[in-house]
This record gives C-alpha cells, sequence and structure tokens, in this order.
C-alpha cells in the first residue's frame, strides 16, 4: 500500500513539475512576444520623432529663407512699392465714375493718414496699380480698402470681397527699379487700347500730372510726379519713353534686374527705329498688284478690332438707365448680353467679365436668342 501511494505521489509531483515547465515556457514565449513588440513600437516611434525633426529643420531652413513668417514670406512694409489690387476673378469693378471717384478720395484720405505719397497711379476696369512711397504698407491697404468694399457694398447692393486678396506688392529697391514701374503704369491704358494717340493720356490715369501738369484724376488725389520727371528733359521724351518701353517678356514684379532702366529703354528704342526703317524700305519696294491684297488684309483685321473695357462699361450704362449690374435680374442681365453682343464688337469673354457671368452662359444666352430670331 505505501508503495502504491508513493507511486501515487510521485505521480502527481510529476504532473505538478509539467505543468509549472508549460507554464514556464508560456510566460517566455509571452514575454519574448512583448519584447518584439516593444522593440517595434520603440523603432516606429523613433522613426516618426526622426521625421519630426527633419521637418522643423526643413521648415526652420525654409523660414529663413522666405521670411519671418515661414510659409510665406514677410511683406515689407516701407520704401518705394508697386500695388496691385486685381478684382475677384478678373471681373470688373469700376462701372460708373463715381465708383472711380471713391476710390480715388479714400485712397488720398488713408494716404494722408499713414503719411503715404502716391507717386503714380492707374486705375483699369478691372485692376488698379498704384506706385507708393509709404513706411507702413499693411496697414494703410487693409484700412483703405476696408473702407472703399464697405462704400461700394452699399452704394451697389453687393456683398462679400471686391479684390483678390492678398494684394500684389513688390518693392523698388533702386530709382532705375521705380521708373521701369512707373512707365509699366503709363503704359497700362496705351497697351489696353483705352487711350488713342501716342499720349498716353487717360482720364484715370496720373500721366496728365506729370511736369506740373493738371489732370481730371488730381481732383480727387494727389500725386506726386516729381522724381519720375527729374529723368527727363520734357514730356515730349517722357513719351517716347512711354511709347517705346516693351514690358511683353518681362514681370514687373520680379525684385532684381540685370541691365539698368534707362539701358534697357535706350535697347529697346534703338531696336523699334530699326525696325521702322526696315518697314519703310520694305513699303517702298511693295508693287501695285500687291496693293490689294493688303487692302483686304487690313479690313479684315480691322473687322477683328474689339471694343475696350471702358467704352463698353459707358454703352451698358446706358442701356441699363445708370443702374448697377448688381441690381439688375437675371432676365435684364440676358437682354443686357444679347445687347451687347448685338449691337457692339465686344466679345463673349468681355461680356462675361462686365456682367459676371461665366463665359459659356453668354455664349448660350446668344445663341439661344438667335435661334428663336431665326423661327420668327
Amino acid at each position: 500500500m505505501n508503495i502504491q501511494n508513493g507511486e501515487k505521489m510521485n505521480g502527481v509531483l510529476g504532473m505538478n513539475s509539467m505543468d509549472e515547465l508549460s507554464e514556464n515556457k508560456l510566460k517566455a514565449r509571452t514575454e519574448n512576444k512583448l519584447n518584439s513588440l516593444t522593440e517595434n513600437k520603440l523603432k516606429v516611434l523613433a522613426e516618426n520623432k526622426l521625421k519630426v525633426l527633419s521637418e522643423n529643420k526643413l521648415n526652420v531652413s525654409a523660414s529663413k529663407k522666405r521670411g519671418a513668417s515661414g510659409a510665406k514670406s514677410a511683406r515689407i512694409q516701407s520704401g518705394h512699392i508697386h500695388v496691385c489690387l486685381i478684382g475677384c476673378n478678373k471681373f470688373m469693378v469700376f462701372y460708373k465714375d463715381l465708383d472711380y471717384i471713391m476710390f480715388l478720395k479714400l485712397l488720398n484720405k488713408y494716404a494722408d493718414k499713414y503719411g503715404t505719397i502716391i507717386n503714380e497711379i492707374v486705375l483699369m476696369t478691372n485692376h488698379v496699380h498704384i506706385l507708393m512711397l509709404t513706411k507702413n504698407l499693411t496697414n494703410f491697404m487693409r484700412s483703405f480698402l476696408n473702407a472703399y468694399v464697405k462704400w461700394y457694398n452699399r452704394n451697389n447692393c453687393t456683398h462679400g470681397r471686391l479684390f483678390n486678396s492678398p494684394f500684389l506688392s513688390s518693392v523698388k529697391f533702386t530709382k532705375d527699379m521705380v521708373m521701369r514701374s512707373q512707365l509699366y503704369i503709363l503704359k497700362n491704358p496705351l497697351k489696353a487700347g483705352l487711350c488713342k494717340g501716342r499720349n498716353a493720356n487717360y482720364l484715370w490715369s496720373s500721366y496728365g500730372a506729370h511736369f506740373g501738369g493738371k489732370c481730371y484724376l488730381s481732383n480727387f488725389l494727389k500725386v506726386d510726379t516729381l522724381l519720375f520727371d527729374s529723368n527727363f528733359k520734357s514730356k515730349w521724351y517722357l513719351d517716347k519713353a512711354i511709347d517705346d518701353a516693351d514690358f511683353s517678356s518681362v514681370d514687373i514684379f520680379e525684385q532684381t534686374t540685370s541691365k539698368t532702366a534707362l539701358e534697357i529703354l535706350k535697347e529697346q528704342i534703338s531696336v523699334k527705329h530699326k525696325k521702322e526703317s526696315y518697314l519703310r524700305v520694305e513699303s517702298s519696294n511693295v508693287k501695285k498688284s500687291n496693293v490689294q491684297t493688303s487692302n483686304n488684309l487690313s479690313h479684315k483685321a480691322q473687322s477683328e478690332i474689339t471694343i475696350n473695357y471702358y467704352e463698353l462699361c459707358k454703352i451698358a450704362m446706358q442701356i441699363t438707365d445708370g443702374r448697377s449690374i448688381f441690381q439688375l435680374s437675371i432676365n435684364e442681365i440676358k437682354e443686357l448680353i444679347v445687347k451687347l453682343k448685338e449691337e457692339t464688337c465686344a466679345n463673349y469673354s468681355q461680356i462675361a467679365l462686365l456682367t459676371h457671368t461665366p463665359r459659356d452662359y453668354v455664349i448660350k444666352v446668344v445663341r439661344e436668342y438667335r435661334y428663336l430670331r431665326q423661327r420668327r
């Protein structure tokens, strides 16, 4: 009996030892798994930390290159600065003379408040160029734009933004850069076909204020052109410089240039004179048989000329009896689109910008009108 009991005891002890071994193995396995998991987690965490650190370094280096704000370059607040305001979606902003006048009056008011001098300005139909000497650009422009947009929305029964935000600005560090900006501003009405002849005597430009002259714009805004006038002997030379300046391949908002403005102007003038002399020689050699073909080509070119935006605005205001485009109903806008297309040489894009409607919509309205007219 004792032997049997001993064997039983040994069996129980053996079973217990087996159980202990299996438990130890399970513990070891679980510990190994946990260790492997923690190692993987630590690796992932370490990699994430390295990524974050590297990104921070890149952001810091980028902020040093771009400016103090990091993501955007810090806007320079003082000096001669060329500012450009563009209407939202490039839609037309100025419809009536009062829209232009209030812009100039408020600009003059806040220029006096912030000690800013306006050197040059031109108000186009859907954008504005201003060259100024200021010490506090952002606060000056913010106060002025807030005041004008509030007046505009109240007067025209509109709401929301009027210009694209933020406004464009470019600091002109040298006298030559200032001169190029001024020529660019004075060239704008000529380039857009808003004034005829050689002189850039556009109603909403500061051109007439040069050399002690008086212009309509100076009734509402003080413009100082002395710095620019000192570069030219008389207004004739100024007209020539405006006429011969070419900005087709140049970004006026670039901060640096390898050549001075005077050197570039001299090169452009000499090239233009060479082209004119070449054309005179070529025209003298034209045979009589080619005269008819040239007349046909010139007639075709004239038929493709479109009306400028300023004249189109005047016609639109006559059609609407002086009412703002924003006060018209949908049917009245459709009638205006049809009349502008049928009675003027405006293209679809011009009418779309004037009426604040998509170009495809303008085409659709005109096609529907012409289809109904044919059926009648």
